[in-house]
């Protein structure tokens, strides 16, 4: 089940929400164990018997904990607590390395399947076993503990949430504001994944599927289709999270803040994965040495930092090659804000949203070459290309099966139609008040205005009218993560 379902959202969701509601007001840990027992139901309707790995983890990350706060041998206990779950995330990043690093053709270990949501939990267990060596966390209940590792909205693809934030974020029940701030919260996450991420997802798959070099507006169509795509895909996750634990009174963090309007790359990650980033702030790149060990060791720590992002979003040398990407701009811009030096907002903005652009590429890539070929074309190695100021017919190109756009419009790579509505979603994507400015998210004293609560109902109704026509019923992006 995904959020994107109608069964999710006109089955799954309000059920849950009412039942919850109800349970709150006898009994705030009844309604936890209620959240947790629907919670791990759900992993297990996503994972089927994958859901053994996360039951392992759980058991040895709780087990570690327990020695910890008992103090027996707690530094031990947390290493190796650390190290299993690193552990197991490495294997089943890496698995498919294990043939040529042990000299044996293939092992039955290649052909388990990895477990969904893996590089998430594993982070939420380490942060978790180094909070609580730390002595950031009290003694704690078996139930809270599974609370916070399975609680549904965020576990397929985060926010990546701390223990004490998610507590804290948690109420007795759910007030009117956070009934409103998280259906519009919601529906946007919704509109962006059904209608916005579905067109781009065309587009995108269409030229990285091209078996011959793309022209030059081919290439750039392809790459900007991506770079709106994981954004819509993944803020739309986001959102419907974040909306799905307010509609149920908890307020989970801000995942995204408008990335594409950042000025430079230490502006973006403060704003993209926010969770993630500052997760990687926290547990690797301060324990590294962060910039107390002076100017070439902070560059060195940087470099590492974003390298293990890369590692973390994937084993093949496209993901590496992505966060070194990232890295180098990073260190970049800190070395020309340590220099003196400045540049107006405006160019600011547009170059750094030509290299997120830029830095896509790999990340989307199926192959080292293939990335090679898309940059060659954006540069106009292979052909120009012209534009095609008629509707493409969707039998000329193998598109994916969203009936609700046939019906409407052929969303053809280089088509009038598809350059103007990239058009508009990048200037949207630079400009407008994203889901959480909208909903007053995480700002004190919240007052909803009564234009974006109508605007998001609108929206909401769009997203269900295509789905359903059949649109917008993929998985997300970062599920595979």
């Amino acid at each position: 089940m995904v959020f994107n379902s109608l069964q999710y959202i006109f089955l799954f969701l309000p059920i849950v929400a009412i039942v919850n509601y109800c349970i709150c007001k006898l009994s705030k840990k009844a309604s936890r164990l209620f959240i947790t027992m629907i919670s791990a139901w759900f992993y297990y309707e996503v994972a089927d018997a994958n859901v053994i790995w996360l039951s392992i983890s759980c058991l040895i990350t709780f087990s570690c904990y327990k020695l910890i706060t008992a103090n027996i041998k707690p530094f031990v206990c947390a290493i190796i607590g650390i190290t299993f779950n690193v552990a197991m995330l490495c294997f089943f990043k890496y698995k498919y390395l294990l043939p040529t690093l042990t000299g044996i053709e293939k092992t039955a270990f290649i052909d388990l399947l990895t477990p969904v949501a893996i590089s998430f939990f594993v982070f939420q267990q380490i942060s978790f076993i180094v909070d609580v060596y730390k002595n950031k966390i009290s003694k704690i209940s078996l139930l809270n503990y599974l609370y916070y590792v399975l609680f549904f909205p965020k576990m397929v693809a985060g926010p990546i949430t701390r223990f004490d934030r998610l507590i804290s974020g948690s109420t007795d029940t759910t007030t009117t504001y956070r009934l409103l701030a998280g259906f519009m919260i919601f529906s946007v996450g919704l509109y962006k994944k059904v209608v916005l991420s579905s067109i781009f997802a065309q587009i995108a798959d269409v030229g990285y599927a091209a078996q011959t070099p793309l022209s030059m507006i081919d290439a750039w169509m392809t790459s900007l289709s991506y770079t709106m795509q994981i954004y819509y895909d993944f803020s739309g996750y986001s959102d419907m999270a974040i909306g799905s634990a307010l509609i149920l009174g908890i307020s989970l963090p801000a995942n995204f803040n408008s990335p594409y309007k950042a000025v430079n790359i230490r502006d973006f990650w403060s704003r993209w994965h926010i969770s993630l980033s500052t997760w990687l702030r926290d547990y690797v790149y301060i324990p590294l040495g962060g910039s107390r060990k002076g100017y070439p060791a902070t560059l060195v720590n940087l470099l590492i930092t974003f390298t293990i992002s890369g590692a973390w979003h994937g084993a093949t040398i496209n993901f590496i090659l992505w966060g070194l990407l990232h890295g180098l701009a990073t260190i970049i811009n800190t070395s020309w804000s340590k220099l003196g030096f400045s540049m107006p907002k405006a160019l600011g903005l547009l170059l750094t949203f030509l290299f997120i652009n830029f830095s896509w590429v790999p990340f989307r890539a199926q192959t080292l070459d293939k990335a090679i070929s898309v940059y060659q074309s954006m540069l106009g190695l292979h052909a120009y290309g012209i534009i095609n100021w008629w509707p493409v017919s969707m039998t000329t190109v193998p598109m994916h099966n969203y009936d609700v756009y046939k019906e409407i419009i052929a969303w053809g790579i280089r088509s009038s139609a598809s350059i103007l509505i990239l058009a508009v979603c990048i200037v949207l994507a630079l400009t407008a008040k994203n889901s959480n400015e909208m909903a007053c998210h995480e700002t004190p004293n919240p007052i909803v205005r009564l234009r974006y609560a109508v605007l998001c109902g609108l929206l909401a109704a769009i997203s269900v009218i295509c789905l359903f026509g059949g649109s917008g019923t993929s998985t997300f992006i970062y599920a595979n993560f």
